[in-house]
């Protein structure tokens, strides 16, 4: 997620969308359970290259720190798709990134250090579907990143990278009943727009993620987690000024996954550490990733109702008519708290013709309505 100026690596600033490590940490493929989830997760990211360009200068020995915090949200209909499950989700990160330098300019050498704390750029999955056979899991799914994290042309760290990712992603798992031994492997292709500020387009970008598992007991599993990633087309644009590098790595480390009895299948821990054997053109680093998530089930209980009323005011000198009507959809996740979303009719009108109150009152709505709702 951090950006910098043009540096001797590739994807610009060394850096994509691709977070290692981010793909899962169990049965990747395997088709959630119907309802929402919600999952924190921090992704720690330490690491170095020899050389870059930063704003016209060249920098010597960099180290960069990132940290974010990932909060995502996913629902999973309980409606047979295909004959599998379909699934939307979203994650919103944010955090901090830090770079140290050592700058060479025409007159002097000095070491520098900029950091930056900002909202990073959000990930939107739109189609996830999954199916499974017997002891395996396939996944084919699709996630839009979009622009919205903190970027400044005349900063040299950013948490946003300034322009949009497509990236098509499948899975495959297989988990034995038998063993409790897990194999899963992830392979996507992520292609990239232009950065208009820069007129830089990293190129298209193949990753692949896989988790290897073995279950120790009914909720707790040991295992490998790795990434290989490589640029399969340049870098372009009159901003990629060092040529049309196409960078790769390859990681790989322990893993953790957790799942407490004590809470029905609910809550789940993870945890990793991704250490890179090799880095060409893109920052050498070290990932560490540590994560919870917690699942809500769904009583999806949906009613549709129309309601008018119409009543006629005569008191004395003051005299007039309420019409209201309503039509909503309400859906009550949970046993007693829910959400509406109709249109309304509101249409007042009363008139006074007291000698020390005469007037007239007239009030008209028409329009959408959305509403919580609480039922005891």
């Amino acid at each position: 997620m951090l950006a910098t100026a043009s540096r001797v690596d590739a994807a610009e600033a060394g850096f994509s969308h691709f977070l290692p490590g981010m793909a899962g940490d169990i049965a990747i493929a395997q088709a959630p359970q119907p309802g929402f989830q919600v999952a924190n997760r921090i992704w720690i990211q330490t690491g170095n290259v020899g050389a870059a360009v930063l704003q016209g200068l060249v920098g010597f020995d960099l180290d960069t720190t990132t940290v974010l915090d990932v909060v995502a949200g996913a629902y999973t209909f309980e409606t047979d798709f295909t004959r599998g499950t379909y699934t939307i989700a979203a994650a919103i990160p944010f955090g901090h990134a830090a770079l140290d330098a050592t700058i060479t300019g025409p007159m002097r050498s000095f070491r520098a250090s900029e950091d930056s704390f900002h909202l990073s750029d959000i990930f939107l999955i739109p189609v996830q579907l999954n199916w499974g056979v017997a002891d395996f899991s396939f996944k084919l799914g699709q996630a839009v990143i979009a622009p919205t994290g903190g970027y400044d042309l005349d900063e040299v760290v950013n948490l946003g990278r300034n322009y949009w990712s497509f990236d098509t992603v499948g899975a495959a798992t297989w988990l034995s009943s038998k063993t409790g031994t897990e194999v899963s492997i992830a392979p996507g292709i992520m292609f990239n727009t232009r950065n208009q500020d820069t007129d830089y387009k990293t190129g298209t970008e193949f990753h692949l993620d896989f988790t290897i598992n073995q279950f120790l007991g009914e909720t707790f599993a040991l295992g490998l987690r790795g990434y290989y990633y490589r640029q399969v087309t340049g870098d372009s644009g009159s901003g990629a000024r060092l040529g049309d590098y196409e960078s790769r790595s390859v990681g790989i480390g322990p893993g953790l996954f957790w799942n407490p009895k004590e809470f029905g299948g609910r809550l789940v821990f993870v945890g990793k550490w991704i250490h890179d054997l090799s880095a060409k053109y893109r920052f050498e680093s070290d990932y560490i990733t540590l994560g919870v998530a917690w699942k809500y089930h769904f009583n999806n209980q949906w009613t549709f109702h129309v309601r008018g009323e119409w009543l006629d005011i005569e008191i004395d000198e003051v005299e007039g008519s309420l019409t209201s009507g309503v039509a909503e959809i309400s859906w009550f996740p949970f046993d007693n708290f829910g959400a509406s979303l109709g249109y309304s009719v509101w249409d007042l009108n009363v008139s006074a013709t007291e000698q020390s109150l005469t007037g007239k009152v007239v009030y008209k709505y028409d329009g959408p309505k959305l509403s919580l709702r609480a039922r005891f």
